[in-house]
Parts: structure tokens; sequence; C-alpha cells
């Protein structure tokens, strides 16, 4: 009678583990920022006003972006999300592609 119950606890165990390692790699597979980034590459595809900002957009390449700050010794990732902080075009889009409000970077 035990046997059989703790049989059933490691099966039911295992198949929960093996549903979270699939549902870990799915998540790690199609991280957050990709979709944005690829947000961002449309609308300033569509946006653009000229051939070269349209050629600009379509170069636009998908990855990790990051800063690396020097006099802090620390890597800035934000421009994974935020896109349009130095983009003038993107002055009237909205969050995260927005462009910077102010003269700060």
């Amino acid at each position: 009678m035990h046997r059989k119950l703790y049989l059933s606890l490691i099966l039911i165990s295992g198949l929960v583990l093996f549903v979270l390692l699939l549902l870990a790699g799915y998540k790690e597979s199609t991280p957050e920022w990709k979709q944005y980034q690829s947000g961002y590459k449309q609308l300033f595809g569509n946006s653009a006003r000229d051939d070269f900002m349209r050629l600009k957009a379509e170069s636009f390449a998908i990855g990790i972006k990051q800063i690396y700050l020097a006099g802090l010794d620390k890597v800035d990732r934000c421009t994974n999300f935020h896109l349009g902080v130095e983009n003038p075009i993107m002055a009237e889009a909205k969050l995260p592609y927005l462009q910077h409000s102010g003269d700060y970077l």
C-alpha cells in the first residue's frame, strides 16, 4: 500500500519537475526584450521619413544592448527596452519607445 503511494508521488513529482523545466526553457528562449526590440524595429521602419532612416531601421540588429559606464564600473542594459531614447523620430511614440525628454544622456 505505501509502496504504491510513494511510487505515485515520485511519478507526479517527476512530471511536475519536467513541466517546470519545459516552461523555464521556453521562457529563456523567448526573452521579453526581443518582443520590445521587434516592436521598435517595426515602429522605426514605419515612422522613417526618408530612405536613410528606413535603411537604418532595416539594419537595426535585435540583440542585447548595453552601455559600459566606466566611471561607475557598471553595465547599463536599459536600452534593451528603452530603444528610442536618442531617436528624434520617436518623440511622439509611447513608452518604452519614447525619445528621452531632456539632454540627460
